[in-house]
Formats: structure tokens, sequence, C-alpha cells
């Protein structure tokens, strides 16, 4: 039976390969089947038969498979071995029916069913296994289908190829597919809309007060603020059994599903709220049933609320404030929606948390607001010296996400400090000498020769006039500031303002030499020449300017001694307040006061001790005993408070105030006897000047006095010369000039062929009223003057007036006719009036008796020695101005005009015209009483110390003279009533009169102008 079993081995070996290529076939049969049915799927899909298509795909599925098994069925390994003897005599032709007919005689044999030869049935199964074994059936078997899987295989791929085609032409069959596939509870998803004429309805927040807005047929896309609801109303493409909106997030992950209302079958309605960013799309269930949803997702766009916008427009930088200053703060904001809140807010040095003023604001919210605030001084709540800081805070009306908040630009405010802004000009002083000192160490270091010079000395000295000028803007710039601080004296700044009229001519001279210089030697020497002289005024200068500082600074010392005794002062009151009170809830603050105070008693030691530095040596160690034993006090004094020894610490405190009050005393010696020997014949040398002019004042008072007197017998005789009554003539005078305004008021219309003519009749108008008020005052002699004057100007305007009337035509003419007539009218009544004046007026030998000239005669000849002992006294004051910076313009310019005036009234004495001689002298007299009274403010008690020069710019100091005021003072404010007629007094009494008729009012604004 060996051979029947070699035949079976290899039949079973052609099952195994028939199944292989079984399992090939198979698979490639099912694959064209499904992908066969995937096409006629695709097709019935997209004509809207998905679930048709589906169940194609699923028995097609069913069918290949149950082909595939029943085929597999027949290479069984049990039922196989007939079917696979056919497949052996298939592949191999040659073998006939040899391999079915060994099946099956081996199969007989196997039993024991013999009713043929045993032997010949061996025999055949013998050769039929060796003819096996001599064939390759797998490889005839891959050979025999190597056509077919290659047809196969074509097919295949080309139904491939028509099913990814339709797969890419049929959307919409492809989606319905593949949801039934993948999802069959999901939607389909479409890439077309499903809805159209989409309405959107917007409802914002209340807090926006915003009116609803529709926005209808667009393409759903929503844009609202947050915490807005949108309604959307949308029609559907088919009938729906429900629709829902999908809001997804920006990642695509679903937000929420809101349900719509369906009406009609189409009309869909729902409502949105809107807080952030997202999208959504549209989902339906339509009336098969089907779910459907959009594949585009529709934008949910979220406006922002922005934040409020605030801006400061006023005050635009940091400022500085008086006592009693206000801050004008103005301001504008804006928002999208509404401004709900507006502070200002305040931040002072030293706190930790700030103030917040709560500014008017409108109840209802508005998108714009501007406004302005007063923030006062006392608001603000800060010592001079300190500062603060505040800006705008506004706040929105934000009720979803809360109020948004914006600030402004931030300013500063510090509080004026008199005594600050003096100690840092005390700093710019210091700075100015030296300055001047390094302006000396160049001069002497680089002296100009005498005669020749080379181009290094040029340039040697061409730096020091650029160092020379440089100082002259310093130096005028500190002129400013001193003259402006209230904690200077008068005296100080004349002094810096008298070095800066010199520097002004040293930086002139110095110039004007070193640029002739290509004049020769001659030029070198003159410039030489300068130099030296200047240098030698340079060093008085510094000297001089040093000792002023000091003196300054002994002054700033005592002003700290007295801050020292006002505190130690506070202290013992609220001491005493204490012991009588004792309230436990007032010894806590009064020991934190007490802290205090005492910390700024130890400044202010340390103060005077900075400022001791500053001293001359042998002021450098004044009271230096007293200050420690200050110190120790202080402790002593905090030990008792502590230990609650009141009555000792009342008494440590009033031996403290006795010690400071001690020092005050001593640093009033020391400012009093200050440079007492070095200037002890300069001061000599001013004591004399001072008696002088005092002598030359009261000699020039005595003749003006006298002069009055004889102008007034003048006055008086001529009148009754003239008139019977003064008082009559005064008012027939008045009356004439107020007819002619009255004329003058007809050229109100006046032809404007002259430019000139408008300003002429207002010149001429401002002349009349100054005539009458000056009748009115009885100033006659002044009268006189201004009276011709008016004549001239109304002449003027006549003559203007015809020119005008000459060259017009028709009713032109005549109208310039009128108003020359008018004019002339106006000159008349000026001229009669002046006549009347002039009668006031004769010839003194016509009114005063022959002793009176005579004495008229001598009072010239003595105004004219007055005039010569002026001169004198002015070249005294050019020889002490070349000591030291005492007088400069003002002085000069007082005495200049006490000359001139006595000029004048040598020569109205010679023309006898008294009244004007009695008004020269008058005036001469008190040009040289500026001048004393300078002297006298200048010159110290007991004519000891330093000598100052003479302020006359500030008036007097404070107290009795000798003593700076220590008070806060406001800054100076500029003067904006720069106006000071000659005769002020006479205009503010003038001012009272009644005017002429018609022009009360006139006149009345006319003087309130001139008297500014």
């Amino acid at each position: 039976m060996g051979a029947a079993r070699l035949i079976a081995d290899g039949l079973e070996a052609l099952r195994r390969a028939a199944r292989r290529e079984l399992a090939v076939l198979s698979v490639g049969g099912l694959v064209g089947a499904l992908l066969a049915a995937g096409c006629v799927a695709l097709v019935l899909a997209q004509v809207g038969l998905p679930r048709v298509a589906l169940m194609l795909l699923l028995a097609a599925a069913a069918a290949g498979v149950g082909a595939a098994v029943l085929r597999w069925r027949r290479y069984h390994p049990g039922t196989a071995g007939l079917a696979m003897a056919g497949l052996a005599e298939r592949l191999a032709p040659e073998l006939g029916t040899a391999v079915s007919s060994a099946v099956e005689l081996a199969r007989l044999l196997e039993r024991g069913q013999v009713d043929f030869s045993r032997d010949l049935a061996e025999l055949h199964l013998d050769r039929t296994a060796g003819r096996l074994q001599g064939l390759d059936l797998d490889a005839r078997l891959r050979t025999s289908h190597r056509e077919l899987k290659r047809r196969g295989l074509a097919l295949v791929l080309t139904i491939a190829g028509i099913t990814v085609l339709l797969a890419l032409v049929l959307n919409t069959g492809r989606a319905r597919l593949g949801a039934l596939l993948f999802d069959p509870t999901g939607a389909l998803q479409s890439d077309l809309p499903l809805v159209g004429d989409i309405e959107l309805t917007y409802h914002s927040p209340a807090y926006t007060r915003l009116p609803p807005r529709v926005v209808p047929g667009g393409d759903g896309s929503i844009s609202a603020v947050v915490g807005s609801d949108v309604d959307v109303a949308a029609t559907s493409d088919r009938e729906v059994q429900s629709a829902s909106i999908r809001v997804v997030d920006p990642d695509g992950a679903t937000v929420l599903d809101v349900p719509l209302v369906v009406t009609g079958g189409r009309k869909l309605k729902g409502r949105l709220s809107v807080n952030r960013e997202a999208r959504y799309r549209f989902a339906i269930v339509d009336a098969d049933g089907e779910r459907v949803e959009e594949r585009r997702a529709r934008p949910i766009h979220v406006e922002p609320d922005q934040f409020p916008e605030v801006s400061l427009d006023a005050p635009a930088a940091d400022l500085e404030l008086k006592d009693k200053d206000e801050v004008l703060i103005l301001w504008h904001a804006k928002d999208d929606f509404g401004i709900s809140e507006i502070n200002l807010v305040l931040q002072k040095e030293g706190r930790a948390e700030p103030e917040r003023v709560k500014l008017p604001n409108d109840p209802t919210p508005q998108p714009k607001r501007d406004g302005q605030y007063r923030l006062g001084a006392a608001e603000l709540g800060i010592s001079a010296g300190a500062a603060a800081s505040f800006f705008l805070e506004v706040r929105d009306n934000d009720s979803v996400n809360g109020p948004k908040r914006a600030v402004s630009a931030t300013r500063r405010v510090s509080m004026f400090s008199a005594r600050k802004a003096h100690e840092d000009l005390l700093a710019r002083e210091r700075a100015l000498v030296d300055a001047m000192v390094d302006w000396l160490g160049a001069e002497l270091t680089a002296p100009f020769p005498d005669r020749s010079h080379d181009a290094l000395q040029r340039e040697k000295h061409k730096l020091i006039v650029g160092r020379m000028q440089r100082l002259e803007d310093e130096l005028k710039a500190v002129v400013a500031l001193v003259q402006a601080d209230k904690l200077t004296s008068p005296e100080i700044a004349s002094a810096f303002k008298n070095l800066y009229e010199r520097l002004h001519r040293a930086v002139f001279e110095r110039s004007r030499a070193f640029a002739a210089l290509s004049g020769g030697a001659e030029a070198g020497a003159r410039l030489a020449a300068l130099q030296r002289a200047q240098v030698v005024q340079l060093e008085k200068d510094i000297i001089y300017f040093d000792d002023l500082l000091a003196l300054q600074k002994i002054e700033e010392l005592k002003a700290t001694a007295k801050d020292l005794l006002a505190a130690q002062r506070e202290l013992a009151a609220l001491l005493q307040k204490f012991k009588e009170t004792q309230d436990p809830a007032l010894k806590a603050m009064l020991e934190q006061q007490i802290r205090e105070l005492r910390t700024q008693m130890l400044e202010l030691l340390q103060k005077m001790a900075s400022i001791k530095q500053t001293l001359p040596g042998e002021y450098r160690n004044m009271e230096a005993a007293t200050m420690l034993k200050l110190d120790d006090q202080l402790d002593r004094l905090e030990k008792l408070l502590q230990a609650g020894d009141l009555d000792a610490a009342a008494a440590e405190l009033e031996q403290l105030a006795n010690m400071v009050d001690n020092m005050v005393k001593s640093i009033d010696q020391a400012e009093e006897e200050y440079g007492g020997e070095r200037y002890a014949e300069l001061r000599q040398k001013l004591a004399d000047f001072a008696q002088s002019f005092r002598e030359l004042e009261g000699e020039q008072q005595t003749m003006a006095g006298r002069a009055r007197e004889l102008a007034a017998t003048y006055r008086k005789r001529s009148v009754d010369k003239a008139a019977k009554s003064l008082d009559d003539l005064i008012k027939r005078a008045r009356k004439k000039t107020a007819e002619a305004l009255l004329a003058l008021d007809e050229l109100a219309f006046a032809p404007g062929a002259f430019p000139s003519l408008e300003k002429q009749v207002a010149t001429a108008r401002e002349r009349l009223a100054d005539l009458d008020a000056l009748l009115a005052n009885k100033n006659l002699a002044e009268a006189r003057e201004v009276g011709g004057e008016a004549e001239d100007e109304t002449n003027a305007i006549s003559d203007l007036l015809r020119q005008s009337a000459a060259w017009d035509r028709g009713k032109q003419k005549s109208d310039a006719g009128a108003k020359a007539k008018a004019s002339e009218e106006a000159a008349r009544q000026v001229h009669e009036v002046n006549e009347m004046l002039d009668r006031l007026f004769p010839e003194p030998s016509a009114v005063m008796r022959k002793d009176e000239l005579e004495e008229m005669a001598r009072m010239s000849r003595k105004q004219e020695a007055l005039a010569k002992r002026a001169q004198e006294l002015g070249a005294k004051m050019d020889e002490l101005s070349g000591e030291l910076p005492l007088f400069g313009g003002e002085p000069k310019a007082a005495l200049e005009g006490a000359e001139n005036e006595m000029g004048q009234a040598v020569e109205a004495m010679r023309d006898g015209e008294l009244p004007q001689a009695s008004e020269h002298k008058r005036r001469a007299a008190d040009e040289l009483g500026k001048i004393r009274k300078a002297l006298e403010q200048s010159s110290k008690k007991g004519g000891k110390g330093l000598p100052l020069p003479l302020g006359m710019s500030r008036g007097n100091r404070s107290g009795d003279g000798t003593e700076m005021s220590r008070e806060e003072v406001q800054i100076p404010a500029e003067d904006k009533n720069r106006a000071n007629p000659r005769y002020r007094k006479e205009l503010m009494d003038t001012a009272k009169q009644p005017a002429p008729d018609r022009y009360e009012e006139a006149v009345r604004r006319y003087y309130q102008e001139l008297i500014r």
C-alpha cells in the first residue's frame, strides 16, 4: 500500500496548492463584486437611495463570501480525493484517467472488496504513483490560473477606477453612503448650505443701550458684543422633521446644540447667545429621517467692548502751586458705550494708598464726557516744598464682564516753598561766584602783552571773552531770579543787578577791543590795559560777593534757629495740653508728634551745622558747644517723656528754648558785625555820601517849597487880572471843550481817503478828555500844555478833510465839506479855550513885585549851584561804584533825572514860567529823595558790618529793615498794569470829577484804562 500512500500525498499537496489559488481568486472575485456593487451603490445613494445602496453592498458581500465558501468546500480534505485526481488529470492530460482509477482501486483495496486481480491493481498504483512523482502539478496549476488572474486583476482595477471616479463625482452619494457605513447614527455632511434666506436680529446687552438690529439676507455670519442674543431665522432647502444649530469652538469641538423651531416644514427659528469666538452650522433631519449637517461652519465673531479712553488736556505739564492757587483740570473721556465713573486720583508723598475724588458725572452713562475741575492747594493738603501727583481714572459701564478702567497721564504738583527756592538760588549764586573765580584765574594765567602778540595769545584771549559772555548770560538769569525772590533783600538784588550792568559793559568793551586788534600794537596795548583794569575790578567784586553770600548764609542760619525755636514752642504747647487733659487717647498721639518734632529739631540742627561749614573760618565754630548741649538735652527730654515726668520735661523744654534764643541773639550779632573791619573806610565814605545827599535834598525841597509859594502868588494874581472868577472861567472852558468833543462826534463816518484820519480823531478826543479832566482838577499849567496839543490835532484833522473835500465830487464832496466844517468848529472851540488859558499866564513882570522878581533870579542862580552839586555827587557815585557795585542803573538814572529836572527848572525860572519851574523843582526833590531813602535802607544799625548796595527796586524789607522776612511768600505774578502816567494821582482824582454832557461814560472808561 505504499504506492497508494504516495498517490494520496501527491493529491494532498495538489489540494493545498489548489486552495491557495482558490483563496486568491475568491478574494479577487469578492473585491470585484464589492467594487461593482459600490459603483451601483454610489449611483443609488446619489439619487437618494442610500439605504438600497447599502443593502446592495451587503448582498454583494454576502454573495461573494458564499461563493467562496462553496468553492472552498470542494477542496475539503475528506472530499477532495477524486476532485483532486480530476484536477491532476486536467493539469496532466498524459495521465489520462490513471489517477482517478488509481484512487478508486486504492479505496477498494483498502475495503477488501477485491473481485479483480490484486496484483494488477497494485501494479497500476505503483505506475501511477511513479508518474505523479515525476510531475510538478503545483507549477502547472499556477500556470493554468495565470491568465485568469491577469484578467481578473484587470477587471478589478477597471471597476476600482470606475468606483473612484464615481466617488469623486458623486459627492452627495459618497457622503450619504459613508455616513450609513461608518456612522449610522451620525449626520450626513453636506457641502452645500442646507438653509437660505438667513435673517439675524441682534439684541445687544442693556448697558450698551443699542436698539435691536436686523440684518436680512446675509450669509449668516454673526458679529456682536459679548452678552448679545441673536435671533436666527432661516428657510430650509427641503422639508424637515427637526433642525438645530451646532456651535463649535475654533478647534472644532462641539460647544452646544441649539434646537430650532420648525414651522411650515421649512421655516426655522432659534436664538444664540454670543459669549466667545466660535462657529456654527445648521443640522436637520429631513422628511425621510435622514440626518444632514452642513460641512461649512459660519463664524460667530465677538466684538470686544473697548477700553475707555481719558485725556488730561490741562495742565499740560507738571506745575508748582502757591498757597491759594488752584489747578484747572480739563479733561475729556470717551467709550464705545458709556462712561459710568470718573475719579481724580491723588497720590501724596509718604502715603501708600491714593485718595479718590469722584468727579461729577451724568447719572446716565454717555459715550463722551468732558469737563473741568478746580483742584485747590488746600484740597491737596501738602505742605510747602512737598509734592503730590494726580491722574484721572475712568470706568465704563460694561455690566457683562465688569467695568473696564483707563487712566490719563500723570501730573506732578509741588507746593511752592519760598525757603527752598531761596536756598536753591543761594546755591546758584555760589556757583556764579565760583565762575567769577575761574574767570579771574583765566585772566591771571593769560595776560595780554602790551606790545607784540601772536596767534596763540589771541586764541587764549578769545576763550576768555567767550567765558565772559557765558558768565554774562548766567548772571542775567540769576538777576531775574533774585529780583523775583521775596526772601532776598532789595540790597542784595541791587548788588547782582549792578554786577550784571558792570559785566555787560565789561563784555562790550573787551569784545570791541579784541575786535580792534588788527589795528596794530596800539590796539594790543589798549586791550592789555583794559584787561588789567578789569582784573582789578573783578578781584574786588569777587571778595564783595563772597561776603554777600556769607551774609545771606548767616540769615539762613538765623532763620533755621528761629524754626527750631518754633518747633520747641509747639512741643511745649502739646505737653501743656496733655498735662491739663490727661487724656489716654491723647497721650499716644502726643508721643507720636513728640517723636516727629524731635526728628525735626535734629534735622534743623544738622542743617545749621551744614550752613556753618560754608561760612568763613571765624564763624564756622560759632556756638558749637551749644549745638552739642542741644543734642544732649533732646536725649534727656525724650527719656523724661518716656518716663512720664512731664514737669521735668517742661522745664527741660524751657531751658532748651532759652539756649535757642541765645543762639539767635548770637547770630544777630554776627550778622551785624560781619565784615566790619574790612569795610570800615568804605562805610565812612558811604556815610559822607549819604549826608551830602540829605543836605542836597533838603535844600532842593526848600527851594521847591518857595517856588510853589511864588507860583501860587503868580497864579492868584493872574486869575484876578484875567477873570473875576476862576470857577466861572473853568466852567466856560469846559463847556467849549465839550462842544469841541461834540463836533468831533460828527466825524465818526468821515471819508476814508486818509488812513491816518481815524487815528488822529481818536488822539484828538483823548487830548480833549485830558484837557477837561485837568480843567476840572484846576491844573491850569498842564491844561495849557494839553490844550495846545489838542489844537494841533484838530487843525491837522481840518486840513485833511479840506483836502478830501477838494478831491471828492457830488454827494461825497458835500459830505466831506460838512465834515470839514465840523472839524473847523472843533478847532475853533479849542483855540478859544487856549486863549482863555493864555490870559491866565501873563509875563511875571506884569503881576509880580520887583522884590519877587529879584528872588526869582536868585533862585535861578541857586538852582544852578544845586545842579552843579548834583553833578559832583554823580562823580562821587561813580568813584564809589569803582570800589564795589553799590550803585547801579537805577540810582544813577534817578540822579540824572534830578539833574535834568534842575536844568529845566533853571530854564523855566529864567523864562518866567513859575508854575513849570515849581513843578520841575518838586520832581528834582523827589528824585533826590529816592536816592536818599535807598541809602538809608542800605545803611546798617550802628554803622557796622558789610555795606550793602542801594536797594531801589523792591522797597523796604519787613520788620525793622535789618532782616529779611522769613515767611513763606507767593510766587510773584506778572505785572500786567505797566502804565505809569506822570500825573497818576491827578488822573485818579480827576476821574472822580463830572464829565462833559453826553460824555460821562466815555470819559469814565478812558480814565479807567489810563489809570491802570
